[in-house]
């Protein structure tokens, strides 16, 4: 039967969207695993959540559940916020990116004006009309603030002239008062704004205060409120901003959301480490914690429906709720959000193979559901998995010269050790037969002609080796990586006994290297968006630019 193969490109971008875009459906974890860095509640039930490439979610049943919304972006979002009208809303975040739903999230327009810039934060106050974000310039890192009156149509630019960031804007009552925070790199120091004409002039309020500033929140009025950052910092203030008064929380964390939901007494501060704080006396006194999921290492951002009920969202899509007004969390993600590098299906779309950061997982329902299996433990980081011939025989290799082997389908996995190698071993290749394997690593390519019972070292380049394809036999192969600032790829036609350094040109760095059915045609790719091409087994290399940052390249196989 003909094999027709046809190209495609494969993670370009951490974390894609792969869920927002055509058929791709997330597996692991669940609802997505994009760092997610904004949160807010429009009802007690409705909530929309933003994150890193593109990612855009919905709750209808106060955070249960998360319905993956169609952002059309890939750039990384840090804030949206919805109007008063509930079904209007906006999302900010880098290369100038502004989108706006008209219909409760169902579709987003790009309303962008500004490629040039980063923004952190959008407000709209009071209606669906006056609005507000702040962010930087990428060019010269003067900060910048911005306005529009007609509903994103236009943004009249509002520039205090700091040269600095502005992480945060919140206007509690109207859209006239209001104030910004961030950091000014001038002087290292932080930044509290306030304006009380919607903008057109800016006070400064953080004389004497140290720190950076990430977030802030003014729960009930324009007078009392809060702002936090790092390291470890909250301050409060009762007289609209005149004063701060610094409340000791004993951390260095760096604080990222603050949110106190039914009065200026109880509140919620989040960020790093799996930590965050509560007082329920208006800051007096803080009380630290540690989140119950392990994963939730970094909080970016916290927001309640109502005094008793919120959601906190961060690092690899990680959501905790709370039903006590923020004593206790539980998590409201499936699945473990480790950091996942390589997947492998045998012989079918059901039983596949999945390795990671400290973790080797297994499916036998299409990915339904996975279940980890043990090899060493959660300190190692497994770079890639394979089960060449069929679903029993398998082998995984990682960090600090581990390989294991299976042959009961991942029940048991053994160690096969190489003297005197201890370095990072990336790739593994069974081109033929389940006998002849090749591995290869950071400045080290291996050979074995039993199964891995034994493992010969055949290289001693001083390359840091990314990927290795043997594409018809064992004799023929090349292998690809990195050296400093430069990419090199090598040729063998002798079974690794030599290899031939390929002229491929000045390269970044070279992270994959694909033969996909015969020796002759092949593509490399560099890390920094370069695709390599090859039509007479490597001779000659012809260099395309994808515009993106590349991470693998995969060929789908049609019979």
């Amino acid at each position: 039967m003909k094999k027709i193969y046809a190209f495609a490109l494969l993670f370009i971008l951490n974390f894609s969207t792969v869920s927002a875009q055509g058929t791709w459906q997330w597996q692991n974890p669940l609802p997505q695993g994009n760092n997610l860095n904004s949160i807010t509640f429009i009802n007690s039930s409705t909530g929309y959540s933003a994150g890193d490439a593109g990612m855009i979610m919905k709750t209808t049943d106060a955070g249960v559940s998360w319905s993956i919304l169609k952002s059309g972006t890939y750039n990384r979002l840090a804030s949206v916020d919805f109007t008063d009208q509930q079904n209007t809303g906006y999302a900010v975040g880098s290369n100038g990116i502004i989108l706006k739903t008209t219909d409760a999230g169902l579709t987003w327009a790009d309303i962008s004006q500004n490629n040039e810039e980063v923004y952190y934060c959008v407000n709209f106050p009071t209606d669906n009309l006056t609005g507000y974000l702040t962010g930087v310039k990428t060019t010269d890192t003067l900060g910048v603030i911005y306005k529009t009156i007609n509903g994103g149509v236009s943004w009249l630019p509002l520039n205090p002239g700091i040269n600095g960031v502005f992480n945060e804007i919140d206007f509690p009552e109207n859209s006239n008062t209001g104030y910004v925070c961030g950091r000014d790199y001038s002087n290292v120091n932080p930044i509290i704004l306030k304006t009380t004409n919607g903008g057109t002039t800016w006070i400064n309020q953080s004389q004497g205060l140290t720190g950076t500033f990430y977030s802030m929140c003014f729960p009930q009025n324009s007078q009392t409120g809060y702002v936090t950052g790092y390291p470890g910092k909250i301050y409060k203030t009762t007289n609209g901003g005149t004063n701060w008064i610094s409340q000791l929380s004993g951390s260095t964390a760096q604080f990222y959301s603050i949110d106190f939901p039914g009065d200026d007494q109880t509140g919620v501060v989040v960020g790093t480490f799996g930590y965050y704080m509560r007082t329920s006396n208006g800051g007096v006194n803080w009380t630290g914690y540690t989140v119950p999921d392990p994963n939730s290492t970094f909080m970016y951002s916290v927001s309640f429906l109502n005094a008793n009920t919120g959601v906190t969202g961060g690092m690899t899509g990680a959501l905790l709720k709370t039903t006590d007004s923020g004593i206790s969390w539980y998590s409201i993600r499936s699945g473990p959000a480790k950091w996942t590098e390589s997947v492998c299906f045998p012989v079918n779309s059901q039983t596949g193979y999945v390795c990671g950061s400290g973790m080797i997982m297994k499916t036998t329902n299409s990915g339904t559901e996975w279940l980890p299996q043990s090899a060493e433990g959660n300190t190692v980081m497994f770079e890639e998995i394979l089960f060449p011939f069929d679903n029993q025989t398998g082998y995984v290799v990682g960090s600090s010269g581990r390989i294991y082997k299976t042959i009961d389908g991942g029940q048991n996995w053994v160690r096969q050790i190489v003297i005197g190698v201890g370095g990072d071993f990336n790739d593994i290749s069974f081109p033929v037969n389940a006998n002849t394997g090749y591995i290869c690593g950071d400045m080290v390519i291996l050979k074995t002609t039993n199964g891995g019972d034994n493992w010969e070292r055949m290289s001693s380049l001083a390359i840091y080796f990314n990927s290795i394809s043997f594409p018809v036999d064992n004799e023929t192969g090349y292998v690809c990586g990195e050296s400093g600032s430069s990419g090199s790829i090598y040729k063998t036609t002798n079974g690794g006994v030599n290899w031939i350094l390929q002229n491929t040109g000045l390269v970044m760095g070279f992270v994959d290297i694909q033969f996909p059915n015969d020796v002759q045609n092949g593509y490399a790719v560099e890390w920094a968006g370069k695709i390599f091409r090859t039509t007479n087994g490597g001779t000659n290399w012809i260099a395309y630019q994808s515009g993106v940052n590349t991470y693998g390249i995969c060929f789908l196989k049609i019979i």
